[in-house]
Parts: structure tokens; sequence; C-alpha cells
């Protein structure tokens, strides 16, 4: 079997690896590589050797999230009053209201007769003290996990919003 091949990925200086091995046997490719002080998670794909594959990496951040809510102003009282979120300027022709984190933000948007099927998602948002904002919280919302440390050295708990999405407030330990 001929030895792994290492390639660099450009957004950060990962390295996928890919091998090549008999036909009749799938092969590994490191497609992602997160670490922190104390955990590395790898996205791996098992792929056929008998296929032809093409991957795209780009570099990319996420400027921002909007979501969806029935109810602008019942929805802007809870990210505002509950969690304390600071709005931004009120854009009136799409009914969208954005809340400003640093270069990125969230948003919330009002679509009259919404009808949001999944409620799985969860958005999670860092932050400094979660054992404040989650005293400040748990009995002003439906609690889908409270407080509680991570596997993966982090604090965190989820709530829904009044349209049932989830949002997590993480902080590292």
């Amino acid at each position: 079997m001929p030895a792994p091949r290492r390639r660099t990925i450009p957004s950060g200086g990962d390295t996928a690896t890919t091998s090549t091995v008999s036909p009749s046997r799938q092969f590994a490719v490191l497609l992602w590589r997160a670490r922190d002080a104390r955990n590395t998670v790898d996205l791996v794909a098992f792929l056929q050797p008998s296929s032809t594959y093409r991957v795209r990496v780009f570099e990319a951040e996420i400027q921002g999230l909007t979501i969806e809510v029935r109810d602008l102003e019942r929805s802007k009282q809870f990210y505002e009053e509950v969690l304390g979120f600071t709005p931004g300027e009120f854009y009136e022709p799409t009914r969208w209201q954005p809340y400003n984190f640093g270069d990125q933000f969230f948003g919330i948007r009002e679509i009259l007769n919404s009808d949001r099927r999944s409620r799985e998602d969860i958005l999670n948002f860092a932050c400094a003290d979660v054992e404040t904002l989650w005293r400040r919280v748990r009995e002003k919302t439906e609690v889908i996990e409270p407080l509680a440390a991570t596997p993966w050295g982090s604090y965190k708990f989820v709530i829904a919003d009044p349209d049932g999405f989830r949002i997590g407030f993480v902080q590292k330990r």
C-alpha cells in the first residue's frame, strides 16, 4: 500500500490525508479538523476507490443568521428584555430586526403564516458569563437543556424562543 499523501487545506493549515488501497476497500479522507486546548474533532469521509470524487475547499465565515418568527413584537420582547440582546437598526421593508455581535449579526424576520416544521436546530451563542445569564432566564422561558458541563470543555444551556427555536448559550471552561 502506498504511503498516505498529505495536503494542506487552505482554510487554516489543517491537513487532509488520503491513502490508496486495493479496489475492494474503502479509504478515508479527513475533510475538516477542529482543535481546542483539550480535544480534536475530525470530519472524515469513507470513500470507495472505484468512484470519482470532487472536493471543494474554500475559506468562509458566517456573516450572520436570520430566523423567521410569527410575531415580531413578541420575539423582540424575548430577545431584548429576557435575553438582553441590543437591537440594531430595524428594516421595515422586510420586517427584519438585527442584533449585532461584532462583525456578525443574528436577526429575526417576521413572516406571517410561518409554518416551521422542524424545531431541532440549535443556534449557539458564546457568552462570557453563562451562569449569570442562566439564573436570569431559566424561569422566564422553556428550558430544553439545563446548564451543564459538556464533554468538550464548556458550560452550556439551551432554551426555546417564543416560536420554538432552540437557542444555546455556551461558555468555555
